[in-house]
């Protein structure tokens, strides 16, 4: 979150969240994959089917910066 985005949350007495994550699913639930991607199951984080991230991991160097645009 920006400074702005940090002041705001403080004032309004919330949290103003952290890290935003690229993840796949629970561990045995990659099965569920065609389902979860329909709701909202990872507050706040970018949520791939587990098949996605085994492909995202053959395209992309790990450490490498990503840059998430809303």
């Amino acid at each position: 979150p920006t400074p702005a985005q940090r002041a705001a949350a403080r004032a309004a007495g919330e949290s103003p969240g952290g890290s935003i994550m690229i993840h796949g699913q629970w561990d045995g639930f990659g099965w569920l994959g065609w389902l979860m991607q329909n709701y909202d199951w990872t507050n706040g984080c970018i949520g791939l089917a587990n098949s996605d991230i085994d492909e995202m991991w053959t395209m992309i160097a790990w450490n490498t910066p990503v840059e998430i645009i809303p």
